[in-house]
């Protein structure tokens, strides 16, 4: 497997409250005529607000320009009181507070935006604007979580849930059977009850797929499901668009959180808090090594599939090969910004009771947080890969990038996120960043010539 052949590398977005991706530093005059870099930003709170780095060419920062920042930056022009949460997707980003007004701002090929913004390949917008509803031309409120896929968005107002942007792929699940973009939000429909989508308290969205869970630990997805990321079988290997309403998920439990980038999913169960995926599982984001065909098993065609179909617990591999569960920290009050599991693009961050951080998946910019890439790199006789399927703790701020030479872990951690390929985490109250840096996404003022920041180092700040 080359690492060039993952072709869903760009398809992963997500929720909740940083953005980060892939990059290499530069200056843009003017808007490209098409998005070709994803998940390049980063965003974070500071004191009560949103400040973002990293790339910029459609305006995702929200600086009012279109210059790429290697540190932290205040948005210009949110209008709202206070930030109680926000997300991005491939170039675009989401504001919200609480049971008031969303607000977004970035690229609006699709009308990912929501508002009075002109569509197509380089529209965009420099500062955030209000997201409106299709049915009276209104603006959102009431919103109580977001989520941003790559060129679609979610929102939660009053239960039900609000979508806009890309429905390529019925990722919006308004029961348009046309798959038209929608430049206003619409109501997602529930298929079994044919009603709008209720008693939502967490939204989470793939590349071109979206999750929404109820009190209740319930998961609902729709979009596409060309790698089992809704849970479906697939007759003879053929993708599976639901464009028609949101689809109830076969999950065995109910669920106390979600996260998703991509085609893959990953959500923490109700009674034990143990850790399980689906999906896409090229790099080991599922928990299963991907060159293990008799796990993966084989598709219709003989090969070794890159997908799985029904949840898998993550476990961590002991060095006498034992296994133990992989279990999660408790869950904040403020669900809909839950800070314990994170999905990034091709890896997954999760944040035990014990205030340590583990990680799998792919480490090829180092998104590990484990200093050496070379411990988790697999031949396949054409290249060297860098992914782990088995957990790995993530090692503590210090050192030098490409020398563990300590043996001490990240401790005392209340906090992860992961987007792109860039992982960040609250220890002992300070942010720490690791993984891709090309753009400058980590907020470190002085990118790295390689680009990537192998073990948590403290951001600027902060």
């Amino acid at each position: 497997m080359n690492l060039l052949q993952s072709s869903r590398l760009w398809l992963c977005a997500l929720s909740v409250a940083f953005l980060a991706g892939c990059g290499g530093s530069s200056s843009n005059d003017t808007v490209p005529q098409t998005v070709s870099t994803f998940y390049a930003h980063t965003a974070v709170f500071k004191n009560n607000t949103t400040v973002l780095s990293g790339y910029n060419a459609f305006g995702q920062l929200g600086t009012g320009d279109l210059k790429n920042q290697s540190s932290f930056n205040k948005v210009s022009g949110l209008s709202l009181n206070r930030v109680d949460g926000f997300a991005a997707g491939g170039a675009h980003t989401l504001a919200f507070q609480r049971y008031s007004t969303v607000q977004a701002w970035g690229s609006n090929q699709y009308g990912q935006l929501g508002g009075d913004v002109t569509t197509g390949s380089s529209a965009s917008s420099k500062t955030p604007v209000n997201v409106l509803k299709e049915n009276d031309g209104s603006i959102l409120t009431g919103v109580t979580g977001v989520a941003a896929g790559g060129y679609h968005s979610l929102a939660i107002s009053g239960g039900n849930v609000w979508a806009w942007g890309d429905n390529g792929a019925g990722q919006l699940g308004n029961g348009d059977n046309g798959f038209s973009q929608k430049t206003r939000a619409v109501q997602v429909i529930d298929e079994s009850t044919n009603a709008p989508l209720s008693d939502i308290v967490l939204v989470a969205a793939g590349g071109t797929c979206s999750y929404a869970m109820n009190s209740n630990g319930q998961v609902w997805g729709w979009g596409n499901n060309v790698d089992g990321q809704l849970l479906i079988n697939k007759p003879d290997e053929a993708p599976i668009n639901y464009a028609n309403k949101a689809h109830l998920l076969s999950l065995p439990f109910p669920v106390k959180a979600i996260s998703a980038r991509g085609s893959y999913a990953v959500v923490i169960k109700k009674d034990d808090d143990t850790v399980w995926a689906w999906g896409y599982d090229g790099w080991g984001q599922i928990g299963i090594d991907p060159t293990d065909a008799a796990t993966l098993g084989k598709d219709s065609k003989g090969n070794t599939k890159e997908y799985v179909l029904t949840p898998h617990q993550i476990t961590i591999l002991g060095s006498n090969g034992s296994r133990t569960d992989l279990k999660a920290a408790a869950l904040p009050a403020d669900v809909a910004n839950q800070r314990v599991l994170a999905a990034g693009s091709d890896h997954v961050l999760v944040l035990t009771p014990q205030g340590t951080v583990y990680a799998w998946g792919l480490n090829y910019y180092g998104q590990l947080g484990n200093n050496d890439r070379n411990a988790t790199s697999h031949e396949d006789g054409l290249n060297i890969l860098y992914y782990s399927s088995n957990p790995l703790q993530v090692r503590a701020t210090g050192g030098t990038a490409g020398q563990p030479t300590s043996s001490v872990f990240l401790t005392g951690v209340t906090e992860v996120y992961a987007y792109g390929h860039s992982s960040f985490a609250v220890a002992n109250g300070k942010l720490v960043a690791w993984g891709s840096n090309l753009y400058g996404q980590l907020g470190f003022s002085d990118p790295s010539k390689s680009g990537m920041q192998e073990n948590p180092a403290p951001v600027p700040g902060f």
